[in-house]
């Protein structure tokens, strides 16, 4: 997305467009993100080219790591030895991990580590996640349960 990570600013090109490009906190010119490129180029909306896909098109399929879910439900950090212990464990409990994440039975992920991750890989097999945009430098991110 188009943003100000100092002011806090996060738009979508049509924002920045009625915007003038500026940020309207303190007046400096925003930084273009490549979802601005992507809507300067394209010949069609987005919501045509979700209602009439090209006729070869896969259906999309989104996910996050399986160590980026376990680092959020423990509160500790992706490289943390908790983490590495769950996925490995749970790796040789149910597969691979996108078995895991897109296969594996929900009971038996809750039985191999915790109802928790069931009920964040049920959220995310269904869509019903937090998306926030990356701006200016600053990442996007993808929570299961945090607003």
């Amino acid at each position: 997305m188009d943003g100000h990570r100092n002011c806090g600013i996060c738009f979508t090109p049509e924002e920045t467009r009625t915007h003038n490009g500026l940020c309207p906190v303190c007046g400096k010119a925003l930084t273009i993100g490549v979802y601005h490129r992507i809507d300067s180029l394209a010949d069609r909306g987005e919501e045509e080219i979700l209602q009439n896909p090209p006729p070869n098109a896969k259906p999309m399929r989104s996910f996050v790591p399986l160590p980026e879910i376990l680092a959020e439900l423990k509160g500790v950090g992706i490289k943390s030895k908790a983490v590495t212990r769950s996925y490995e464990s749970l790796l040789g409990k149910l597969g691979s991990e996108l078995y895991i994440l897109e296969h594996a039975p929900l009971n038996d992920i809750g039985r191999a580590e915790s109802p928790l991750l069931a009920e964040a890989i049920s959220r995310l097999r269904k869509g019903n996640v937090n998306r926030r945009s990356g701006y200016d430098g600053k990442y996007g991110m993808i929570p299961m349960f945090q607003g």
